[in-house]
């Protein structure tokens, strides 16, 4: 088995096709198809299945593609490895992340890169988590930033943090001066909350079900920063994640109340396409990602 080998069956996994790998590679699909069979031999196990698009990893194949990306990941890191000084991450790097973290999350992290790592371009784009899969799959993003479900079909997936979910209401009007609220409080109160299809409603609401809990929702909304431009004026609650309000609770414009006991958290996490490998750069705007988060979660709590 030689690098090549690896290189050419991943190149096949990414395009999600033998002819189309084949005229990447600059080979016939012939000649491509037969190295796959003798991978498939020596390893004594099929690795890719043919369907109607092209072909997909089988499961031994998609373990194979996640060891392979890994070695031939520090096979190609090896020369910066070598010299005298480690060469320093460089290239774009595409960030997908729900708008509700955004505004706590990107000045931060492009303060963090821009001073670590100024040889990264970070480009970012707001999407949801089922918009944001899709962006990984297509390789339109390299990383994202997804909140927890139950499938995640060929993505790596780790998880980021848990993050409370809040009572946020304007400075002045909250509704309780504890500093943890119970769910219980939020049946008597008028809140400003996503529609329906929000992934973050729908945990409320199953939660507050669970407990024998009326919400009254006054308003919806699906634009997060709408949802606080109203809070914020004083014409209703809310419940958001402390890192979509963070920077409204610093400044003294609101106060996020963090709902419990038990605390009512949502979990990020943080993905990438299972079988590409890994830019250097794109592993350091994970790291960056991780530090950051890890480092608002303790401040959060």
């Amino acid at each position: 088995m030689e690098t090549r080998d690896l290189r050419y069956f991943l190149k096949a996994v990414e395009l999600e096709s033998v002819s189309r790998a084949a005229a990447s590679l600059g080979v016939t699909q012939p000649a491509l198809s037969r190295q796959i069979r003798a991978l498939e031999g020596e390893l004594g196990q099929r690795l890719l299945r043919r369907t109607g698009r092209g072909v997909q990893p089988t499961a031994a194949g998609a373990r194979f593609a996640a060891e392979a990306g890994k070695i031939l990941a520090d096979l190609d890191a090896l020369p910066a490895a070598l010299s005298r000084r480690p060469a320093a991450p460089v290239g774009l790097v595409s960030l997908a992340l729900p708008a509700s973290i955004s505004a706590g999350l990107l000045p931060d992290l492009y303060a963090t890169l821009r001073h670590r790592f100024p040889g990264i371009a970070l480009r970012v784009t707001e999407a949801a988590t089922s918009v944001a899969m899709e962006l990984i799959r297509t390789r339109e993003a390299d990383v994202a930033i997804l909140h927890q479900r139950a499938d995640f079909g060929r993505l790596a997936v780790e998880p980021l943090i848990d993050e409370p979910l809040c009572l946020v209401s304007a400075a002045g009007h909250a509704v309780s001066a504890e500093p943890v609220i119970p769910l219980a409080a939020l049946e008597r109160i008028e809140l400003i909350l996503p529609s329906p299809k929000s992934g973050l409603r729908v945990l409320l609401e199953e939660e507050a079900a669970r407990h024998g809990i009326g919400l009254t929702v006054a308003v919806e909304l699906d634009a997060v920063a709408a949802i606080k431009n109203l809070v914020v004026a004083g014409l209703g609650h809310t419940v958001l994640p402390a890192f979509t309000v963070m920077r409204e609770a610093a400044s003294g414009q609101v106060t996020a109340q963090p709902i419990g006991a038990p605390p009512l958290a949502r979990r990020l996490m943080i993905a990438r396409l299972a079988h590409r490998p890994q830019s250097f750069a794109a592993r350091q705007v994970i790291a960056s990602v991780r530090e950051l988060a890890v480092r608002h979660a303790a401040t959060a709590g």
